[in-house]
């Protein structure tokens, strides 16, 4: 309170301490005679200043705001625009058995530096590729160059069909876990308690209160990284694409949920489609499910094809007592207190009573 008296009396005693240094200086400092005409013409000059002068700083303040936005519009403009043709789809000129092809690729983030060379991969209709390879080898690059999200500095990329691509980094949205997993498709319930089922999400189904219509805050705060995970591998399967892309999708589970998923989701669900998957498990490597193995060393991708003589509903993945990371286990849940986390606001109708202003 007694800054803003302060201000006001600045801002409305400023013309008379200006004025009376104004005048003092010219009559004394300078040794001009003051009349009536020069007084009154400087005071009406000095009141029309105020305004502006008290808008100034607010005025410099927004202008160096719009430099500011200014300068991030040009860095935005100023960056490499997408390239649509890094992906060819549904080329005539490809078999009808392949669903993707890189021929000769190489690829980065910035054509200075590739992270991908001479990169030649040929996936059927109906494979399951296992792509595996150590950390920062470029695994994540080779999804995103079948994405088209690299830029391609040579070669081509063929991809015939849809793809669903599950991230790394889980991606989840503040809405039901139902909602999570349709990401706006239409509600098919026998479709949906498959892939719910494949994914292992029953047990954490029955521990939610809601069940699958519990509201999901913002990022899955109040799901693990396990149940993230999964949520997100069952919107991939419950789009039906052609092409699943699944990037590192059973880190963050045990042995036990990881070898369920593979043998429902990735073996028995996702029988038809074809399958990219991108895993650290000593056990999945070892598999003789796999069509096609990928090494990724330093850029280079190494791919062995092999016979599978069973068909991929058939195998069964089998435990294995090494340990893997595991970021829970099956069925983990936060506690959660109800189905929804953000309540309706509340509001009274009617006079504002007396002890809103006490």
């Amino acid at each position: 309170m007694y800054l803003g008296a302060l201000n006001i009396f600045v801002l409305w005693g400023s013309p008379l301490a200006v004025s009376a240094v104004s005048f003092a200086v010219y009559a004394i400092t300078m040794g001009k005679v003051l009349t009536a005409a020069k007084v009154f013409t400087a005071i009406a000059l000095f009141n029309a200043l105020r305004d502006p002068l008290r808008d100034l700083p607010t005025v410099i303040q927004t202008c160096i705001q719009a430099k500011i936005s200014m300068n991030r519009f040009s860095d935005y403009l100023s960056l490499d625009e997408f390239t649509p043709n890094n992906v060819i789809r549904n080329d005539p000129k490809q078999p009808n058995d392949v669903a993707m092809a890189i021929q000769d690729g190489t690829f980065g983030w910035s054509t200075d530096a590739p992270l991908l060379s001479h990169v030649d991969l040929t996936v059927k209709r109906g494979d399951l590729v296992i792509v595996h390879g150590s950390v920062g080898s470029g695994k994540s690059s080779l999804c995103s160059a079948l994405l088209g999200e690299m830029d391609k500095l040579a070669g081509s990329v063929f991809v015939r069909g849809s793809i669903a691509y599950y991230s790394q980094q889980t991606w989840i949205q503040n809405m039901t876990i139902r909602d999570n997993i349709l990401f706006g498709l239409p509600y098919d319930m026998e479709k949906y308690s498959k892939v719910v089922a494949a994914c292992g999400l029953l047990p954490d189904f029955k521990q939610f209160p809601g069940g699958d219509s519990t509201e999901i805050g913002q990022k899955g705060v109040n799901l693990s990284g396990g149940q993230k995970a999964r949520v997100c591998l069952a919107r991939a399967c419950y789009s039906d694409a052609d092409i699943l892309l699944l990037d590192s999708p059973l880190a963050a589970v045990d042995a036990i949920v990881q070898s369920q998923i593979f043998n429902d989701c990735i073996c028995n669900l996702l029988a038809e489609k074809t399958v990219v998957l991108v895993t650290h498990s000593a056990d999945i490597i070892a598999s003789e499910v796999a069509n096609m193995k990928v090494l990724v060393e330093d850029g280079k991708l190494m791919a062995t094809r092999q016979e599978v003589a069973l068909p991929r509903y058939s195998y069964t993945l089998p435990l294995s007592p090494r340990s893997t990371k595991d970021d829970i286990i099956d069925g983990e849940t936060k506690d959660v207190d109800a189905g929804r986390l953000i309540d309706d606001e509340e509001r009274e109708e009617g006079r504002v009573s007396k002890e809103v202003f006490s």
